[in-house]
C-alpha cells in the first residue's frame, strides 16, 4: 500500500464529509466521491486485508454454496419501525419540562448551580481553593465546566425513558441541591464529594455540636474521614454571592416540576408511552410462530416500572439487569428460556425485560423481536441489542 496515496484519500474523504448539501443533486454528487474514494481504499486493501461480513458470504458465490451445504440460514432483519404515541394532555406539560430541562433550552431558568461552583469563585481565591482541593488552577474550573450540561442531558434521557426513571432522578438531583443549601446555611461553605453521595448533616453532627462555628467545620470528625476520601469544600467568602441566589432558584424551580409531575400521576395516570407499548405487545405475541419478545431500555429504574405494570398485567415477563446479573440462578434461567442452542428448554417466560447489562456475550434468538423502549444516545448499541437475537450459529426467526 503507497502511504501516501491512502493519506491523500483519507484527506479528499474527510474534505467531502464536510460538505454540507444543500440539494438532492448535491447530496448525490457527495455520495457518488465518497464511494469512489471508498471503492479505491478497498482496492488497495484488498492485497492485506480479508473482510468476511455476512453480506459478504452470501455474494461470494463459493461461501454461499458453503453456506446451503452447511444448511447455515441467516436471520433476515426488518427495518426498525417508529412506535408513535399521543401525549394528549400531557403534552403541554411535558414541553414545559423539556424547555426547562433540556441543555440548549431558550429557557435560562435552570442553572445547574450545584453541579458547578467552581465556576462561581472569585479569582483572587482560585489558587487557595485549588490547594484545598488538590488541583492545578488551570484544572480547577474546567473540571465542573460541563457537569451542568451532563446533568440537563441525563435528566433528558430518563425524561425521553419514562416518568418514573425522571421522577426518581428529579427527586435525587432535588435532594442533592437542598443538602448543599444545608451545608451552606450551617457552616458557610459548599460542598464538593467526588467519591459518592453527599452525606447529611444529621449523620455527622451531633447534638452538642449544634453550636460549632463556621472555622471548626473542618475539625469535625467525620468531616476530616471525609477528606481522606476526597471531600474539599469552598468557602462563603471564596465565591460570588450569586451561586447561592442561583442555587435557591434551581430548588424552587425543581420543586414546582416534581409537585406538577406529583399531581399528575396522583390521578388516574394513564401513560400514554407504555399503552403504545403494550398494544405492540400484544401484537407480537399473537404471531403464529410464538416467538418471545426482547424489551431493551437504558436504565434499570425503567425496567422495574415495565417489568412491574407487565407482571400485574399477567405477562409472562422476566427481567435481567446487572442486578439480577449478580445471581447464578437467572443467568440459567436466562439461558433455558431464550437461548435457542440451550439443551433444557422452558417457556415459563414469554418476554424479557433488559438493560444492556445483557448486550454482550448472550444468545437469546428464541426471542424474535426487539423493542426500544428507549433510544441510546450511542447507535452502537441498538446494533448489539439486535445482535443478541440475531445469532450466525442457529436462525429461528426472520
Amino acid at each position: 500500500v503507497n502511504n501516501d496515496e491512502f493519506k491523500d484519500l483519507i484527506k479528499e474523504y474527510n474534505s467531502i464529509t464536510k460538505l454540507n448539501p444543500g440539494k438532492p443533486s448535491d447530496f448525490k454528487q457527495i455520495k457518488e466521491k465518497r464511494d469512489k474514494i471508498a471503492s479505491q481504499m478497498r482496492v488497495m486493501l484488498s492485497p492485506i486485508v480479508i473482510r468476511r461480513s455476512r453480506l459478504d458470504l452470501l455474494k461470494i458465490d463459493r461461501y454461499k454454496k458453503d453456506l446451503e451445504r452447511q444448511k447455515i440460514v441467516f436471520p433476515k432483519v426488518s427495518d426498525p419501525r417508529l412506535l408513535e404515541y399521543n401525549l394528549g394532555e400531557l403534552s403541554e406539560l411535558y414541553i414545559d419540562t423539556l424547555n426547562i430541562i433540556a441543555p440548549r433550552s431558550e429557557i435560562k431558568d435552570y442553572t445547574g448551580a450545584r453541579y458547578k461552583p467552581t465556576t462561581y469563585i472569585k479569582s483572587k481565591f482560585f489558587l487557595e481553593v485549588a490547594e484545598r482541593a488538590g488541583v492545578e488552577k488551570e484544572l480547577l474550573r474546567k473540571t465542573q465546566e460541563n457537569m451542568d450540561d451532563f446533568i440537563k442531558r441525563l435528566l433528558v434521557r430518563r425524561f425521553e425513558s419514562c416518568t418514573s426513571s425522571f421522577l426518581n432522578t428529579l427527586n435525587a438531583i432535588l435532594r442533592s441541591n437542598q443538602k448543599v443549601k444545608e451545608y451552606y446555611d450551617k457552616y458557610k461553605v459548599i460542598p464538593i464529594y467526588k467519591k459518592g453521595n453527599l452525606p447529611d448533616l444529621d449523620n455527622i453532627i451531633y447534638e452538642d455540636e449544634d453550636e460549632l462555628d463556621v472555622l471548626n467545620f473542618e475539625n469535625i470528625p467525620e468531616i476530616k474521614k471525609l477528606k481522606e476520601k476526597g471531600f474539599w469544600h469552598i468557602k462563603e467568602d471564596e465565591i460570588d454571592k450569586k451561586y447561592y441566589q442561583d442555587l435557591l432558584n434551581d430548588i424552587e424551580l425543581l420543586k414546582s416540576l416534581k409537585d406538577k409531575w406529583q399531581k399528575v400521576l396522583n390521578k388516574n395516570f394513564v401513560d400514554p408511552k407504555f399503552e403504545k407499548f403494550e398494544e405492540s405487545i400484544k401484537m407480537e405475541l399473537s404471531r403464529a410462530d410464538k416467538r418471545k419478545l426482547l424489551v431493551f431500555t437504558e436504565f434499570a429504574d425503567t425496567a422495574d416500572y415495565l417489568f412491574n405494570k407487565l407482571k400485574n398485567k399477567n405477562y409472562k415477563v422476566f427481567k435481567y439487569t446487572s442486578k439480577q446479573g449478580s445471581q447464578k440462578e437467572n443467568k440459567k434461567i436466562l439461558k433455558e428460556e431464550f437461548d435457542a442452542s440451550s439443551e433444557k428448554q422452558k417457556n415459563n417466560f414469554r418476554i424479557l425485560i433488559a438493560t444492556d447489562a445483557i448486550a454482550e456475550g448472550y444468545n437469546l434468538n428464541r426471542a424474535g423481536t426487539i423493542i426500544n423502549y428507549d433510544i441510546p444516545y450511542n447507535p452502537t448499541k441498538v446494533i448489539q441489542r439486535v445482535g443478541r437475537i440475531n445469532r450466525i450459529n442457529k436462525k429461528v426467526y426472520d
